[in-house]
């Protein structure tokens, strides 16, 4: 399926949703957008392809929300998969998981570079520690 076609079924089923919830009528609905009475008649009964861009825009602002949500468009989620290797599994998983699991791994990534001792290193005192440190540190000018 296309884009185009999977935003204007993403709009259709959220103009739908609203005409339910808030129990409109398609003519009320133009009303209250401002646009043609019979617009989203129309529109719901695949006359017309897609309402105009004010249209629209009036609809988002009645719902107060964005367009992307409107349109079913995940933002977020396209450009992390985008920019992202991600598992098959995961692009399944709705967005907040997915910026949890982001966040996870930038928290990991702190971690990444920091030596961890070896299990079999022998523990060292601070005294012996100190004096490895002070043997590898190079000499300074006030020092020569």
């Amino acid at each position: 399926m296309t884009k185009n076609l999977e935003f204007r079924d993403n709009l259709k089923k959220f103009v739908l949703d609203v005409l339910e919830k808030n129990k409109l009528t398609p003519s009320e609905l133009c009303r209250i957008t401002g646009c043609h009475e019979t617009t989203w008649d129309r529109f719901l009964r695949d006359e017309i392809y897609m309402p105009g861009s004010k249209t629209v825009v009036a609809f988002a602002d009645y719902v107060k929300a964005p367009l992307d949500k409107i349109f079913g468009r995940d933002l977020v989620k396209e450009i992390e998969l985008e920019t992202l290797k991600i598992p098959a599994f995961m692009t399944g998983l709705s967005t907040e998981a997915l910026q949890s699991v982001m966040h996870v791994k930038e928290e990991a990534r702190k971690f990444r570079h920091k030596s961890m001792p070896s299990p079999n290193d022998p523990k060292k005192s601070f005294v012996e520690q100190e004096k490895a440190r002070r043997a590898n540190k190079q000499p300074t000018e006030k020092s020569r």
